[in-house]
Parts: C-alpha cells; sequence; structure tokens
C-alpha cells in the first residue's frame, strides 16, 4: 500500500489510482476511485473485449448495500450518477427477486423542496410519444389480492395551507393549437368498475358539467308528509343548512312510487316542487 493511500485511512479491496493499482488483504469498499485527486480524474478505462457485464456485484445474504454513492457536491449541481443509454434497451433495469422487495425506494431529506423524480420531456422537440405509449406507463395483469391495492397509491397525512390547489395530485394542461377535442384526463373503466368514487369531500367544478349520459342525483326513499315538511327533507338528504346550496334531490314516499317530489336546498333550507306526474 503506497504512504499517499494509507495516509487516506482506507481498506480497499481493490485500489486504481497513480500510486499504482493493488488488492488490500482488508477493507471495507471493493472499488476505490477518488475524484479528489488531480491525477485520479484523468484515469480512464475503455472496455474494448465484448464481455456480458463489465461489472458484477454478488452478494451474500444480508451483506449490505452492493454500491453505494455519496456525492458531496452542496455548493453546485453535478449528478451523483449519470447514465447514458443508446439503443432499445433500458437505462436501468430492475427485477425484484421476492414478493416484498421494493425496486425503488426514495427517502426525502428533512424539509425537502425540490422534486424527488423529475422527468425533463423539453429537450429539443419534447417527448411525442407515440401510439399506447405514456412517459410513465404501469401495466399490470394480476389480480389484486385486496381491496385497496392500487397500482398508484398516495397516502399524505400532513397539513395542507390556505387555499391548496392539489395537495396530492395536480394537473395543469396549457398545451395549444392542434386538436380541440382532447382531454387532459380520460378514463375507460369496463366491466363492473365505476369510472371514478369520492367518498368524502365536496367536489368543487368550476366549470359547466356537460353529461351526455345524464345525472343520477339523490334518490331518498323515506315515510313523509304531503307535501313535505322540512323536516322529511332534512331526514331524506340531510338538514338544509348542512347542505349546499342548489343541491337537487328525489323522495319517493316510502319507495311506493305514487308521491314523488322533487327538491331543491338554498339558503340554508329546504323547498319542494309540485307532486310530479308517472308517465303515461
Amino acid at each position: 500500500m503506497s504512504d499517499s493511500h494509507a495516509a487516506r485511512n482506507d481498506g480497499d479491496k481493490l485500489y486504481i489510482g497513480p500510486a499504482g493499482s493493488y488488492i488490500a488483504s482488508d477493507g471495507d469498499d471493493l472499488i476505490f476511485y477518488d475524484a479528489t485527486n488531480a491525477a485520479e480524474k484523468t484515469l480512464s478505462e475503455t472496455l474494448t473485449t465484448a464481455i456480458a457485464s463489465p461489472v458484477v456485484i454478488d452478494l451474500a445474504d444480508d451483506a449490505g448495500p452492493g454500491l453505494s454513492v455519496t456525492n458531496p457536491d452542496v455548493t453546485g449541481d453535478t449528478n451523483a450518477v449519470e447514465i447514458i443509454p443508446s439503443g432499445a434497451g433500458a437505462g436501468i433495469a430492475i427485477t425484484p427477486q421476492e414478493t416484498d422487495t421494493q425496486a425503488v425506494l426514495v427517502t426525502t431529506v428533512a424539509s425537502g423542496a425540490v422534486s424527488l423524480l423529475d422527468f425533463d420531456l423539453t429537450t429539443g422537440a419534447g417527448w411525442i410519444g407515440a401510439d399506447g405509449e405514456g412517459a410513465i406507463r404501469l401495466t399490470s395483469d394480476g389480480t389484486n389480492a385486496h381491496a385497496n391495492a392500487s397500482l398508484i397509491n398516495i397516502i399524505k397525512t400532513g397539513e395542507t395551507v390556505a387555499a391548496m390547489d392539489g395537495s396530492c395530485l395536480r394537473i395543469d394542461d396549457a398545451s395549444t393549437g392542434g386538436a380541440t377535442a382532447g382531454y387532459a384526463v380520460s378514463i375507460n373503466a369496463s366491466g363492473a368498475l365505476e369510472a371514478l368514487h369520492v367518498d368524502a369531500g365536496t367536489v368543487v367544478v368550476d366549470e359547466t358539467v356537460q353529461a351526455l349520459g345524464g345525472i343520477i342525483t339523490v334518490n331518498a326513499e323515506t315515510d313523509i308528509a304531503d307535501p313535505p315538511t322540512q323536516a322529511n327533507m332534512d331526514t331524506a338528504f340531510g338538514a338544509g343548512a348542512a347542505a349546499n346550496d342548489g343541491m337537487l334531490g328525489v323522495i319517493n314516499d316510502a319507495g311506493a312510487g305514487t308521491n314523488v317530489w322533487l327538491c331543491v336546498n338554498t339558503n340554508g333550507a329546504w323547498y319542494y316542487a309540485a307532486k310530479l306526474t308517472i308517465g303515461a
């Protein structure tokens, strides 16, 4: 071991640098490359032999990380790892071997304020896609093992700031030109699945709602007076003061289909229209 390297107090399995190359008898690191040494910054090696993998790391059980990269560049903007692939292959291919193995784990720093995953699709003409392709694509043919198993699961427990506009998901499509019949979001649910389920919370739509298939509102089947009282309508739809102004509902007296009333909420109270008449 050279004196210059010994001064670093490292015990590397393999050292490549200006002092030569050697294999140490004991140590923590498999390969040591010191980029802070000016002479080592120019060190490079070109692989000219057609081999399957230039580097293979085969660890024993519970042996710790196979590769650890620490980039102390707190003042600049260099990347800790850069991968520049070409051809049809992937830059990184990850194949978990156990049912509880995570493919990627990202842990934020305290008070993190930048994107943890940032996809820049603006280079040149930008990402243009192809039929059936997405910049991010998830495909699955497995049968879900739990009712709460989702391809994308967002769980947020922190507090939101005032007037938060999309604390869990925000879609901002500022496309210009092109077709005018497109959608920022498209849902195509088949079989017994519903397209969208809002379990709690008020749904606010600032634009006109166009329902080509019709709108289904609250249909309450309960015993009421003729005509219905405030108490009847509170029972059917909820207290008037708690309901939203403009809410519509239908009361079917005792579910008999004989006395049916159309009701609307406004100014904290319920109003009813004339008794509806069944069509001939």
